[in-house]
């Protein structure tokens, strides 16, 4: 099963991170303190699309794209306020998971362990 994982686009289901765990099957950051925190859909779809796209970076415009869609009207504030929600969840306070690319978007750059 893992070999047939391996070779898919999918991301594993849980990602060791510096703080705990990212479990995508349960949208949750499992710190290693023992608290459980949930994600927002939304912000769960954009730690999705950069963890499957790592480690090109994606503009906000393709996760506003992506995410958000033709029927709303968010602004490029909303994917940087959206991304510092996740660098909150994740513990993430020296970026090293979710970087900023200087006039492009924002890349995962964590390796999957």
């Amino acid at each position: 099963e893992h070999v047939l994982r391996s070779h898919s686009s999918r991301p594993p289901a849980r990602i060791r991170i510096p703080a705990g765990w990212l479990d995508l099957d349960k949208m949750c950051v499992e710190l290693n303190s023992g608290e459980t925190s949930f994600i927002a859909l939304r912000d769960f779809r954009v730690l999705k699309l950069l963890i499957e796209q790592a480690p090109k970076p994606v503009s906000r415009d393709e996760m506003l794209d992506l995410i958000w869609g033709e029927d709303q009207f968010p602004s490029q504030r909303t994917v940087d306020n959206c991304i510092v929600r996740l660098r909150q969840l994740l513990k993430d306070g020296n970026s090293n998971l979710i970087r900023s690319v200087r006039g492009m978007g924002y890349q995962w750059v964590m390796e999957a362990q």
